[in-house]
């Protein structure tokens, strides 16, 4: 048809003023670390920045040159930000950040390399726990006169406090247990995920689906969380062997068993490691020790 016409979204009241007339596009928006990690990959003589700018948004010079210190912090790219490291050209082959993939990297190197990528899978998804879900507060039929009106008032609001209270309960008990893989996880959340994972396998393994669901029950675990977790784990062990074939590297440090727990303070070390970079630094074979701060 031909003349103007009118164009209408639903949405929120209080939100429309709120809105922007366009998204910010995600190289604005988002770590820029993996995205410079293959741009130095692909033309290792060329700047990021030049690259980039190319692109119909390109991002600014400050979050290119900071996601550039944040790799070479990782040790992903070499002092200067211009030569891609062994540790670098491993993390970019991975489907995930470039800390989880340092992760994977240091895990194997200490012979966690199956730990480390469920902790890096774990870190990545949406977290595996979930809240009790809150029924609707029940309503009262219509009242016929003022006596059955105050009546169905007194058991709603009745019927609404013992809600409350139940709700209160199931999200205590909820919690309760979590707390308790918190604590027995050496007090860390992903150390917890990575206990609920191997148990949940071993029940998989063993007793089938329907055994690894009434585990999930008894933890306020999502099974299928855990499924995308398990999936994403494999994906990255996976990819990172290929690529250490492809770059003809050694084959990785020897895995703990399989049906036995690794140490947890080779975990939290492990853990350490991947996101703060200063605390596991290589010095040069025979090189005096750092001054103290």
């Amino acid at each position: 048809a031909d003349g103007e016409g009118a164009a209408g979204s639903l949405g929120v009241g209080w939100q429309s003023g709120r809105m922007l007339e366009f998204t910010v596009p995600e190289m604005q928006r988002t770590s820029l670390a993996n995205l410079v990690l293959k741009v130095k990959l692909m033309q290792p003589g060329a700047s990021a920045a030049q690259v980039l700018a190319e692109a119909l948004e390109p991002p600014e010079v400050a979050a290119l040159t900071s996601a550039t210190a944040e790799l070479v912090a990782l040790g992903t790219l070499a002092a200067g930000g211009r030569v891609v490291t062994p540790l670098g050209a491993l993390v970019a082959a991975l489907p995930c950040s470039a800390q989880m993939g340092r992760l994977c990297v240091l895990g194997e190197a200490l012979g966690l390399g199956r730990q480390s990528a469920v902790l890096a899978a774990a870190l990545s998804l949406p977290d595996i726990f979930l809240q009790p879900f809150r029924a609707p507060a029940p309503t009262p039929p219509p009242p016929t006169d003022d006596a059955d009106s105050a009546a169905a008032a007194a058991a709603t609001a009745a019927a609404v406090q013992l809600a409350d209270w139940q709700f209160a309960a199931a999200d205590v008990g909820a919690y309760r247990r979590r707390l308790e893989l918190f604590a027995q996880s050496g007090h860390s959340e992903p150390l917890a995920a990575l206990a609920v994972h191997a148990e949940w396998s071993k029940l998989l393994a063993a007793e089938g689906p329907a055994a690894a669901a009434r585990y999930c029950k008894t933890v306020h675990c999502a099974y299928k969380r855990l499924v995308e977790l398990d999936c994403l784990a494999r994906e990255l062990s996976k990819r990172l062997a290929a690529q250490r074939w492809h770059m003809q590297l050694p084959p990785p440090a020897n895995a703990a068993p399989a049906g036995g727990r690794a140490p947890p303070l080779a975990l939290q070390a492990l853990l350490v490691a991947a996101f703060s970079p200063h605390f596991a630094h290589a010095e040069p074979r025979g090189a005096p020790p750092p001054a103290a701060a």
